[in-house]
């Protein structure tokens, strides 16, 4: 039976290295900065990409990581351009590893006069291998810096086109070579700190944590239930097997993300509404793992005999996941259950509906007089207590109260506590972009004339663990309804929530510093909620970061900014948010935004591939509002209700 192990044996100490580049009008390299750490080079001039790839690419630096800060989306372009050049089919063969449309990974590696892979003596190949650091470290590059009390980026009072010029080439040679030491320093920074904790980095930020996790604090093995105990190939290694997964197929059926929700549409002052507050809970994910988690065989259970009140009585101790018909009222304010329509949109919706939910969340039916009808199946796990360990001694560093504390290792405890969960449930087929394979039988070619390929790639590592994913988002999302019903029966307004956050008025909850205790984040004095993740929020509070607009708060996912073509400085004043008057024409004129961006990794091959233009290129790309709020019904008082299925 495949099963989660611990680790074993001593952390990698990883040899790394970092390279960034200057542009003008963003897609015009003319610098490239590069640093091992101990020396530092630059490479000035229109030939600066490849000098700086070829200097690079020399057996001083073969085997390692090459960090550039937020690389996928625009370094990596430009040295995929240059890996594509002529010349370079003969020498390197190039593996891109794409998470959505960006690059997060290039693997290079030499080939001999026979164009096979070039071995070292000691049998390893001869590979080079490019990473975006932001995938490791999600934060700013003068973030990290101050963070770790390495210092800052070199301030510029001119725009980025200008540092370009001839006569401003020391200062560009001193920015350029200042953001290579700090991004290479806040590697170091994190990875000694991820060794000294046990673990080893990895290319992610969740392998990172994955790894800390099964190094120092698994104790036991975890059975992954990749197949049901009846299917045939039980047992099997995923290699040898027919199925891929029958057990995860179903447990994922369960899978559900954050709830994001807009109760109330505006919020202005009113009596007894004065203010609204926005909170968030203390690492709620980390707190929902140190409850019990299913780890032991799914045993499968179904028939006539699984009614409601089975159910109900074995959540009691154990971990279900269970497919059936559920009712719940049409007067309930606050459904509690999740469904997947339109194109996987979630929502919570009232009547009489079919799904499959985790046991944490299902059994809240009974809190809103809602009932299963009937199970179709069911799956069930022994509970442990596996992740005690590590959130209780991780969480230490964030303690304010504790005299060693450091900004460093709060955050660097706070993101690893955030980013294990989800790759348990990692999906398993993925797909790596081939310039000059050694072998083309199973690829599909993408463009014979520049030799891409692409490769359907299907992983199965034993640490794909659904069951953990699932347990864990529906116990944060009950701790969520949880919250939103207690301000509802206190007589309280909910105007939004989202994962782990609610505005609220006319209560005040209660706040704590503890592990899973509400914060309170903000004082609103009005808001207007347009989508989820969509909306204005005006504080009592100033932003410490903004330059402009210090009290509002503009939360604007997938509408840019982008590129704000002439505005001169590099650094956006409104700290990548929308100004109001830009949210004013988007959602109340309708007015889209002009907006531009850089071409993004497919977009650049499909330019080479069926356009033969260059790339990558400075594209439009207006932002406007696609549809209105469909999660709930809007009534005429902007408070809304639950659809009804």
């Amino acid at each position: 039976m495949e099963t989660l192990k611990p680790l074993k044996g001593k952390p990698k100490h990883r040899d790394i290295a970092t390279i960034d580049i200057e542009t003008r009008q963003w897609v015009h390299p003319y610098a490239v900065g590069f640093y091992d750490g101990t020396e530092y080079r630059d490479f000035i001039g229109t030939a600066c990409i490849a000098d700086a790839m070829l200097y690079v690419l020399q057996p001083k630096y073969i085997g390692r990581w090459i960090y550039a800060h937020n690389g996928g989306n625009f370094d990596f372009i430009f040295f995929l351009k240059v890996l594509l050049s002529r010349g370079m089919e003969r020498r390197f063969k190039t593996e891109i590893t794409p998470i959505g449309s960006c690059m997060f990974r290039l693997d290079v590696y030499e080939l001999d006069k026979d164009g096979d892979i070039r071995a070292t003596a000691k049998r390893k190949k001869v590979k080079w291998t490019f990473l975006d650091s932001a995938r490791l470290m999600p934060i700013r590059l003068n973030d990290l810096g101050q963070t770790f009390g390495l210092g800052k980026k070199v301030e510029l009072a001119m725009s980025y086109d200008d540092l370009a010029e001839e006569k401003n080439r020391p200062l560009m040679r001193k920015y350029l070579e200042q953001d290579c030491v700090l991004l290479y320093k806040a590697v170091a920074k994190i990875q000694q700190a991820i060794n000294n904790l046990g673990g080893e980095i990895g290319p992610t930020l969740p392998s990172t944590s994955l790894d800390l996790f099964r190094r120092r604090y698994l104790r036991e093995y975890i059975h992954t239930n990749r197949h049901f105990i009846e299917c045939p190939d039980h047992g099997k290694k995923p290699g040898d097997s027919v199925c891929h997964g029958c057990g995860h197929d179903f447990i994922r059926k369960a899978y559900y993300g954050g709830r994001a929700e807009i109760f109330r549409m505006k919020f202005a002052p009113s009596p007894g509404h004065e203010r609204a507050k926005l909170y968030d809970v203390n690492s709620m994910y980390p707190a929902c793992m140190l409850e019990p988690m299913p780890v032991g065989p799914g045993i499968v259970v179904e028939g006539p005999e699984v009614t409601e009140a089975f159910v109900y009585k074995n959540a009691k101790g154990k971990t279900g996941i269970v497919e059936c018909d559920v009712y719940v009222p049409e007067n309930c304010y606050l459904p509690p259950l999740p469904v997947r329509y339109k194109g996987g949109k979630l929502m919570f919706p009232t009547g009489r509906f079919h799904g499959s939910w985790d046991t944490a969340e299902l059994t809240l039916l009974k809190e809103v007089g809602g009932r299963i009808e009937k199970v179709t199946k069911s799956i069930w796990f022994e509970e442990a207590c596996i992740f005690g360990g590590f959130v209780k001694e991780i969480y230490k560093y964030r303690n304010k109260d504790n005299p060693e504390w450091n900004a460093g290792m709060d955050w660097i405890a706070k993101i690893l506590l955030n980013a294990c969960y989800g790759k348990f449930g990692m999906r398993e087929e993925r797909e790596r972009i081939v310039i000059h394979p050694e072998e083309v039988i199973g690829l599909t070619p993408i463009d014979l004339t520049t030799d891409i390929w692409l490769e359907d790639v299907r992983v199965s590592p034993s640490y794909i663990v659904p069951q953990l994913a699932v347990h864990i988002t529906a116990l944060a999302r009950r701790q969520l309804w949880s919250i939103l019903y207690d301000v509802v029966k206190r007589g309280g307004r909910i105007y939004y929530c989202d994962t782990d956050s609610v505005v609220c008025s006319g209560v005040d909850l209660p706040v704590g510093r503890q592990l899973g205790a509400l914060k309170l984040e903000n004082v609103l004095t009005r808001a207007e909620f347009i989508l989820p993740k969509l909306y204005l929020i005006e504080t009592e509070e100033e932003s410490k970061k903004k330059k402009r607009e210090k009290h509002l708060k503009v939360k604007a996912k997938g509408m840019g900014p982008g590129i704000r073509i002439g505005l001169g400085l590099g650094d956006d004043e409104l700290d990548g948010q929308l100004s109001e008057s830009e949210f004013i024409d988007l959602v109340r004129k309708g007015i889209p935004l002009e907006r531009h961006r850089l071409t993004k990794f497919r977009e650049s091959l499909a330019d080479l591939v069926k356009h033969k233009l260059d790339f990558p290129r400075i594209i439009a790309s207006p932002k406007s509002i696609q549809s209105l709020y469909d999660k709930r019904q809007v009534l005429n008082d902007y408070d809304t209700r639950p659809l009804s299925l």
